[in-house]
């Protein structure tokens, strides 16, 4: 029973690891400039997101300034 359950293990190991093995990816050749647009064209809301916290972190960060600067002038 219990080679049984260690020969389980080890098939399901290589079932899940084969796809990551062949998965082989070619990252020496550039885009084309249609990919790079249709990449552009996918990150677009997701960079309008990135640009909108950035702008909520710089607000949250200059309040904080602004509040530690009145409790150092009042504290004397």
């Amino acid at each position: 029973m219990n080679i049984q359950k260690i020969f389980l293990l080890i098939m399901l190991l290589l079932t899940i690891c084969t796809p990551i093995v062949y998965a082989e990816v070619d990252l020496s050749e550039s885009l084309s400039s249609d990919d790079e647009d249709a990449f552009d064209e996918i990150l677009e809301p997701v960079m309008n997101i990135y640009n909108f916290m950035k702008y909520i972190a710089t607000v949250v960060a200059a309040m904080v300034l602004i509040v530690a600067g009145i409790v150092f002038i009042v504290s004397g």
